[in-house]
């Protein structure tokens, strides 16, 4: 497997870092780590989410705050000072775990993480859909993303200063109606672990995951090549000439629904707070018979939602 080696980057830097190791998985048919170390403040969104229906981008821009766009899905994550950022891109989705599935992706994944926060002092546990609870209080976010040929991406963030909740004040009407930390108060590192060292830390959890997995390991410096954008439009990322139509809410949040501007009645793009695959939200705008699809990853909704949210 390849690691590549822990050091302090920018957001847009790491999110880089963690696109690119899903391309260099499936190239070299082996497991590939990423960490980094980050300082924001900075939001940072889901691959599906509709940048309107999340975040205030105007009261972004008024507190200096850059809004990002993740590859994984999900739902956002706040980096409000000192963080991490990993990732773990698997050839296929039982490459760790050898009775993992489409359906128990995350729940199986998760896994290493767990050991790996837990050896390094912050007790961790996974009770189902988008974050990791650290000493019973919600510290770290999830998100991932599947290609069509099968190979997994899974993204994890967690903030050393502040906790990874969205600041009110940056967000709309629509996101805080939503109880992402089911009623919990979500915790920073700081918090749970008040001596520790932000990049000790992420090393105890680097070596935690790279002795879970017990492969033979090549440390390279970067992977990655293209920085992602950051988040300037609120119609992000709807594509050109599409508008939003309607929210449809679902178990982690909301279906993000968009029309032709010129046929308003022509429900042609489908984002959201949806932990799945991208090409499963392109699959449902083309009203696919869910039984052809088989088993596919999905968390916070069921493929029948999606199919809905479209008809």
């Amino acid at each position: 497997m390849q690691v590549v080696h822990l050091e302090e980057r920018s957001v847009p830097e790491a999110l880089a870092q963690s696109g690119a190791a899903l391309s260099v998985a499936g190239q070299q048919q082996t497991a590939v780590l990423t960490a980094s170390v980050v300082r924001g403040p900075a939001l940072i969104l889901g691959a599906m989410q509709h940048a309107g229906r999340v975040v205030e981008l105007r009261a972004c821009e008024a507190a200096h705050v850059p809004v990002y766009r993740r590859m994984t899905t999900g739902t956002a994550a706040w980096m409000g000072g000192a963080g991490l950022v990993l990732s773990l891109a698997l050839p296929h989705v039982a490459w760790i775990e050898a009775d993992a599935t489409a359906r128990t992706l995350l729940n199986r994944n998760v896994r290493p993480f767990l050991r790996a926060f837990s050896r390094a002092g912050a007790m961790a546990h996974y009770f189902g859909r988008e974050w990791i609870s650290l000493k019973q209080r919600p510290g770290a976010l999830l998100g991932y993303d599947v290609t069509r040929t099968g190979g997994v991406l899974i993204e994890v963030i967690t903030g050393f200063d502040q906790s990874i909740a969205l600041p009110a004040e940056l967000t709309t009407i629509h996101e805080r109606a939503i109880d992402r930390c089911s009623g919990k108060n979500p915790a920073s590192l700081k918090e749970v672990l008040p001596d520790a060292r932000l990049e000790s830390f992420g090393a105890r959890v680097i070596e935690g995951l790279v002795e879970h997995m017990g492969k033979p390991v090549a440390t390279v410096d970067s992977i990655a090549s293209s920085l992602p954008r950051a988040v300037t439009d609120a119609r992000d990322p709807l594509p050109n000439g599409m508008v939003p139509k309607s929210l449809e809410r679902v178990p982690i949040g909301y279906l993000d629904v968009a029309v032709l501007q010129d046929e308003p009645q022509t429900r042609a793009w489908l984002g959201g707070d949806v932990l799945a695959p991208r090409w499963l939200y392109e699959a449902a705008t083309q009203r696919i018979d869910v039984a052809s699809l088989g088993s596919v990853p999905i968390d916070g909704a069921k493929v029948e939602d999606l199919v809905r949210a479209m008809a």
